[in-house]
């Protein structure tokens, strides 16, 4: 036997009295959805009424034990019970009653949730929505699955929020460095945010919001760093200034009072270093260098005990409250004296980590061994969460499409042997689509139950995602990004963030094969418009690889230069630097790259062309 909807038949969804706004969200998506796909138009009923008589009926509800139990971290999962025309759906939280809904169309309504930057969703006509009589649970692998702005929001946020939940991501991190973010999330995402029971922080570099300069340091320069002598404005904090952490923690207090909403702030140090060097900050932490960058010093337990001292005094009073602390940089290395307290989530940021291989992978031989002991000692420390700082949607990575599919399988179930909580990772929507499908694998790979991935190779777990976006395409440039991988990305060296490097080898002789597959790709999406203009960003996107192949190919040859052959060479290294600019700047509206930060760059070694 099954549960069924069909436009043939009358059907309930039935939710409980004076549902929160959230779970009456989740029931109008249901019919909603169900409408699209069948035709068929449940009745929305409200109450705990019986429902009899003939027809199917789905009731919907919000029970933490019941879909909390089993594998993977309590929260936001799900539990669909089938037993011919009665069938429950229970979430965890609200959101996880949601997102379960979005799993139960997709698992057997063939629906398929593709970010609108990218294609329309996919929402086969069906006869009828059947569902076998069983169990079926979804159960996140993490507790916080979250994104942040990098750095403005963009105006169509709420649909960014709206693929979030249908995803899987249940938490956005307001990045507030910009001017009028704050403002920008106010009108753009706190409403969508709340009606589909997502959270949000305060968070990323957020040091200066709390005590900004413009406003304290005429006042106050005691408060800012000593750099070379001289008290600094657009360095990092005075650690060791008495009133520092008294004054931001009384400001944290009055802003989670006035926006209860937000759930976290963060403690993050301004981007970069400008560590002060009053006597008290220097006196704080023994002289050493850090691991990351040794012509820096540690500054691990220093920040800490910071960050501790203010998170004591929140917690005195906003107890529920939690503040977030980052390890980055020359504070990456384990503390040796300081434990966070708590009520600190501690977010762990590999920068520049070898995108190739996973921290656990044996094979590489630039950070990631390190970065991996890090934080499993991070992990030991630790009493609240421990988070990453996800670098996957690679950003700074000059909008090249350097696929990293195969590395996330194995890095994700590294992070859940490691005992990590969650992750937060940074996006740029005009890069979105040469990117994309990192986001969708590890929504892929957040999650574990009925559907859960379980071994499979990453190009695998994307075939949905290629029949949505691609089309008629969608097998040949499946074989295109296989090739990409094969060919290029495996037999190629360790690589990272703003390592320009490995694109050396981005020849047409060694892509033959993927740009052979691409074209074909090309021919096969020409009729159909949405599929067509997905086919087309990546070919930008492999163009602009092998642009910059011949870029960084003509550097080495000038590094090599002798003074007789050196202004032949600067010519020809400026000329194929141009042509990857031209060719970037042409197509900036397509959402497969970023060329003002491909501009900068380029003028960083070129100057302005």
């Amino acid at each position: 036997m099954s549960f069924t909807f069909a436009s043939d038949s009358r059907g309930n969804v039935v939710l409980p009295a004076a549902a929160a706004e959230p779970v009456r969200f989740a029931a109008r998506e249901l019919v909603y959805y169900v409408g699209l796909l069948t035709g068929a138009c449940p009745s929305l009923i409200e109450g705990d009424q019986a429902v009899s008589g003939p027809g199917p009926s789905l009731t919907l509800g919000v029970d933490t034990a019941a879909a909390g139990s089993g594998p993977g971290p309590a929260g936001d999962g799900a539990l669909l019970r089938v037993a011919g025309e009665r069938a429950e759906l229970l979430g965890g939280t609200p959101f996880g009653l949601i997102h379960g809904i979005y799993r139960l169309l997709e698992r057997f309504g063939g629906a398929y949730w593709v970010n609108r930057w990218e294609a329309d969703e996919t929402l086969p006509r069906l006869p009828r929505l059947e569902i076998p009589n069983g169990e079926y649970r979804w159960l996140p692998r993490f507790s916080c699955r979250a994104f942040t702005n990098y750095p403005d929001i963009s105006p169509d946020a709420g649909d960014f929020v709206d693929w979030m939940a249908k995803r899987g991501y249940n938490h956005y991190v307001v990045n507030p460095s910009a001017l009028g973010v704050w403002e920008d999330y106010l009108s753009l995402l706190r409403e969508p945010l709340a009606l589909r029971g997502m959270t949000a922080s305060l968070g990323h570099h957020t040091l200066p919001f709390w005590l900004p300069p413009e406003e304290t340091f005429a006042s106050h320069p005691e408060y800012f760093a000593l750099i070379d002598g001289e008290r600094r404005p657009d360095g990092q904090l005075c650690l060791s200034a008495p009133e520092v952490p008294r004054l931001i923690a009384e400001r944290i207090v009055a802003f989670l009072r006035a926006n209860p909403q937000i759930t976290e702030v963060g403690l993050w140090p301004r981007d970069g270093y400008g560590w002060c060097q009053c006597p008290a900050c220097e006196a704080a932490e023994a002289p050493e260098p850090s691991w990351w960058s040794p012509d820096q010093p540690r500054r691990t337990d220093s920040y800490l005990r910071f960050v501790n001292a203010v998170a004591e005094r929140v917690g005195e009073e906003v107890p529920e409250a939690r503040l977030t602390a980052l390890a980055y940089l020359n504070y990456v290395d384990p503390p040796r004296e300081t434990q966070p307290l708590s009520n600190v989530v501690v977010y762990f940021a590999a920068f520049q980590r070898c995108l190739r291989h996973s921290l656990d992978d044996p094979a590489c031989v630039r950070r990631n061994p390190t970065y991996r002991e890090f934080l499993e000692r991070w992990r030991e420390l630790t009493p609240g969460e421990l988070r990453v700082f996800l670098y996957t949607m690679q950003i700074d990575t000059f909008s090249l499409p350097y696929r990293i599919t195969q590395m996330l399988p194995p890095y994700f179930d590294f992070l859940t042997r490691a005992g990590v909580d969650g992750w937060m990772m940074e996006y740029i929507p005009a890069e979105w689509c040469t990117f994309a499908a990192n986001a969708y694998l590890i929504s892929e790979l957040a999650w574990t139950g009925d559907s859960a991935p379980t071994g499979r190779l990453g190009e695998d777990l994307l075939a949905p995602y290629y029949e949505s976006v691609y089309g008629p395409a969608a097998q040949e440039m499946a074989s295109y990004y296989r090739a990409l991988v094969e060919d290029f990305v495996q037999t190629g060296p360790c690589t990272g963030h703003y390592d320009l490097s490995y694109a050396q080898r981005a020849t047409p002789g060694l892509l033959r094969r993927a740009l052979e597959h691409l074209g074909r790709s090309r021919a096969l999406a020409a009729e159909e418009r949405a599929a067509w203009r997905a086919v087309q960003r990546a070919h930008i996107a492999a163009e602009l690889l092998l642009r910059t192949g011949a870029w960084q190919r003509a550097l080495v040859r000038l590094d090599e230069a002798n003074d007789f052959t050196r202004p032949r060479l600067m010519k020809l290294a400026e000329e194929e630097a141009r042509s990857v600019l031209q060719w970037a700047e042409a197509h900036q509206d397509d959402r497969a790259l970023e060329a003002p930060k491909i501009r900068r760059r380029i003028e960083s070694i070129h100057g302005p062309l």
